[in-house]
């Protein structure tokens, strides 16, 4: 029997996963689990389309998901299957490499630890290696800015107007800087956010580095992120930082950091999402009335201009998306 590729609708799914694992039902139907999400993040209808890119995507997302490590790691398992299925196992990642190990996962870590985040940084800048220089600039780019970890190699930070910087303004252009998706958004700084963009820019300025994975590699950046991982993990065994500790964390802490200031400049409360909390519903909502004095309508207005706000410069396609970082909606 030939090998079928077409995965437009559900049944379709179902004889390709069945191909996969035509002895096992139970693996069939999870593996058909997986090709739905991957059609659904990434849009293709067909398994010859598979490329870098949206192998790419689909990782990521799972990075992104909030789900644990547990249910990440099988996730990639079956879609390395995939992989192998249509002739491209050349694009596959273990769930070590994209830090979604089970030994590291914790279902109720939102956010990197502040303690943690100021020793990845301080080891960084400490080690006289210009690789590790750009890792500390990389990872305080994610702290401030909200970058992914191939955006912060990435990105193009030599061709941003500093007057822009100095005013709080980051932009970044989707193909250039490596952004998910291609997709440009402008990101609004703070006093440390634009001390932390000029000091990064300044530094591939006097090295004369086109972004800061060429401080490691001139290849491919999956080569830069997969080492940069493995100096993180290097830290975990090393008991320096919290098992628990993930590049993307710094990221999933900023968003949370930007939603609480933005309350604060339109209440003057410094109000929590529903993940940092642990209030969710009714309970978040006279969490809040109680801080604010604002009515349940007023309060779920505010809140979703702010998710709306965060999410377009996190660079999210859907809100659904910025709630496993903030907590859904109330």
């Amino acid at each position: 029997m030939s090998k079928i590729y077409d995965i437009r609708n559900d049944f379709k799914i179902s004889l390709v996963a069945r191909q996969i694992y035509p002895d096992k039902s139970a693996s069939a139907k999870k593996v058909g689990t997986v090709l739905k999400e991957f059609k659904t993040v990434t849009g293709i209808n067909n398994l010859h389309n598979i490329d870098s890119r949206t192998v790419k995507n689909y990782y990521e997302y799972l990075q992104n998901s909030g789900m644990s490590n547990s249910d990440a790691s099988n996730k990639v398992s079956y879609f390395n299957q995939i992989l192998k299925y249509t002739g491209k196992s050349e694009l596959k990642q273990t769930a070590k490499e994209l830090n979604l190990s089970r030994l590291n996962d914790n279902t109720t870590y939102k956010g990197n630890f502040a303690a943690d985040i100021k020793t990845v940084n301080n080891y960084f800048r400490g080690v006289e290696k210009i690789e590790f220089q750009g890792l500390y600039h990389a990872s305080r780019l994610q702290e401030v800015a909200g970058l992914r970890m191939s955006e912060s190699g990435g990105i193009k930070l030599l061709n941003k107007s500093v007057e822009d910087i100095k005013n709080g303004i980051l932009k970044i252009d989707g193909k250039k800087d490596l952004a998910k998706n291609d997709r440009d958004r402008i990101i609004i700084l703070d006093k440390d956010g634009i001390k932390a963009v000029l000091e990064a820019r300044q530094w591939l300025k006097e090295n004369g580095l086109k972004d800061i994975a060429a401080s490691k590699t001139d290849s491919k950046m999956t080569e830069w992120s997969a080492w940069s991982w493995r100096q993180l993990d290097n830290l975990k065994k090393a008991g320096i930082i919290a098992v628990g500790y993930h590049n993307h964390g710094n990221r999933h802490a900023w968003a949370n950091n930007k939603y609480e200031n933005e309350w604060k400049e339109r209440t003057d409360a410094v109000i929590e999402g529903t993940a940092k909390s642990g209030l969710f519903g009714k309970d978040w909502l006279r969490y809040v009335e109680m801080k604010t004095g604002l009515s349940a309508e007023e309060i779920r207005k505010i809140d979703t201009e702010i998710r709306l706000d965060v999410s377009q410069q996190l660079g999210h396609e859907r809100l659904s998306i910025t709630s496993t970082y903030l907590g859904r909606k109330a």
